[in-house]
C-alpha cells in the first residue's frame, strides 16, 4: 500500500507499527484529533507526503519531515479572516486524487483581500498541483502591476482592469504548462477573488460556485460543457467538433480549461467571469468541483450547509460526504466559505 487515507477519523495516535507499511509514500491524516505522532513514522524511508491539517497543534517526532523530498501539511483547515472559511476532499471512488484546494485569507498579506479556488485535474493530478501553486502568484503579479500603475489598491481598481487581470492569469498559468509531465493533462479552475467589498468569480471548465443570501440560492458561474450552443459554436468555427456523447473532439467532457495542449485551441483558458457585490454580505458561497454537482443540486448543496452552518468544517464535510454517498464516481471537493459571523 503506497497511500493511506485516514481523514475525518478522530483519531487521538498512531500505532508504533506503523513502520511496517515499508513502501507507504503519501498519509492523510487530515481532520482528525491527533496529539502526537509514533517515532517509528521517520523510519519510512519512502514517505513523501504527511497531510496533518485540521488536526491539534504538537511537536513532531525528531527527524520527521527533515528530508527534502517530504512535505508535511500541518496546521488548521479553516481560517478566521474576515470570514470564516473550511474545506473538505476525499479521492472518492478514483484511483488518484487530482483535485487542488487553496484557501488563502490575507491574500498578498492584504487585510481586505481573500482567494479561494478548486483545480479539479483530469489526465494525472499534474496539472491541478501546478495550477494551485502558479496560478494564485500569476494574477498576484498581475494585481501588483495594476496597482502601480493605477496608484491606488487593489479594492478600489476599476472592475475592468481587475476583470482583465483574472482572465490574463488564467491564460499565462494555462501557457505555463508545457512541462513533459504536464502538457498532456489539464485542470479546471474556479476561483473567489475578494478585494474589499466585491467579490470576482471566474472558472474554466464546470467546477462551480454557488452563493447564498437571504434564502435566494445563485450559480455565479458558469459550467463550461462542449455542448452549450455558444461553446459548439465557437468550436466548430476553429475547425473541430462535439461528438455526440457531449465531448470535444471526443475525448474530453469540458470545453475550458487550463493546459490540455493537444487539443488547444479547441479547448480554451479564457474563463467566464462575474462580480459579485458583497457590501450586503451573503450568508455563504460554496466552491466545489464537479464530483459534488453531478449528484447534487444547487439548492440541495445550500441545504446541507445551512444545516450546519454553526460549524463551517462540518458543513463542508457534510456536503463532501452526502455527494459521497449519492454516488459521486470521482475526486470530491468543496470549499464552504461563511461572510456573516
Amino acid at each position: 500500500m503506497k497511500e493511506l487515507y485516514l481523514a475525518s477519523n478522530e483519531l487521538i495516535m498512531l500505532p508504533d507499527s506503523i513502520d511496517a507499511m515499508k513502501v507507504l509514500e503519501q498519509v492523510d491524516l487530515r481532520q482528525n484529533k491527533l496529539v502526537c505522532l509514533p517515532p517509528s513514522l521517520k523510519s519510512l524511508g519512502l514517505l513523501e507526503k504527511l497531510n496533518l491539517e485540521d488536526n491539534p497543534k504538537f511537536e513532531l517526532p525528531e527527524g520527521l519531515g527533515e528530508k527534502k523530498s517530504q512535505t508535511i501539511l500541518q496546521g488548521v483547515g479553516f481560517f478566521t479572516g474576515r470570514f470564516i472559511v473550511a474545506h473538505a476532499d476525499m479521492r472518492g471512488k478514483r484511483w488518484n486524487m487530482e483535485d487542488a484546494v487553496v484557501t488563502t485569507c490575507k491574500y498578498r498579506s492584504k487585510e481586505d483581500e481573500d482567494f479561494f479556488a478548486v483545480y479539479d485535474g483530469h489526465g494525472g493530478d499534474k496539472a491541478a498541483l501546478f495550477a494551485a501553486q502558479r496560478h494564485p502568484e500569476i494574477l498576484a503579479d498581475q494585481l501588483s502591476e495594476l496597482e502601480n500603475e493605477k496608484g491606488v489598491k487593489a479594492a478600489l481598481l476599476d472592475e475592468d482592469d481587475v476583470l482583465q487581470a483574472i482572465r490574463t492569469s488564467f491564460i499565462e498559468t494555462s501557457k505555463e504548462m508545457t512541462h513533459d509531465n504536464i502538457k498532456r493533462s489539464g485542470t479546471t479552475a474556479i476561483i473567489s477573488l475578494i478585494l474589499g467589498s466585491k467579490m470576482y468569480i471566474a472558472n474554466v471548465g464546470d467546477s462551480r460556485a454557488v452563493s447564498y443570501r437571504n434564502g435566494v440560492v445563485t450559480r455565479v458561474s458558469l459550467d463550461h460543457k462542449p455542448d452549450l450552443p455558444e461553446e459548439e459554436k465557437r468550436i466548430r468555427n476553429l475547425g473541430g467538433f462535439v461528438s455526440p456523447n457531449g465531448r470535444v473532439v471526443g475525448m474530453l467532457a469540458v470545453s475550458r480549461a487550463f493546459g490540455d495542449l493537444d487539443l488547444q485551441p479547441f479547448v480554451s483558458a479564457s474563463p467566464y467571469m462575474n462580480v459579485v457585490d458583497i457590501t450586503d454580505l451573503p450568508e455563504f458561497l460554496i466552491i466545489a468541483c464537479d464530483g459534488v454537482w453531478d449528484v447534487i443540486s444547487d439548492q440541495s448543496a445550500c441545504e446541507v450547509v445551512l444545516s450546519e452552518l454553526d460549524d463551517v468544517v462540518r458543513a463542508a464535510e457534510k456536503l463532501r460526504d452526502l455527494a459521497y454517498l449519492y454516488g459521486s464516481s470521482d475526486n470530491i471537493s468543496v470549499v464552504v466559505v461563511k461572510f456573516k459571523p
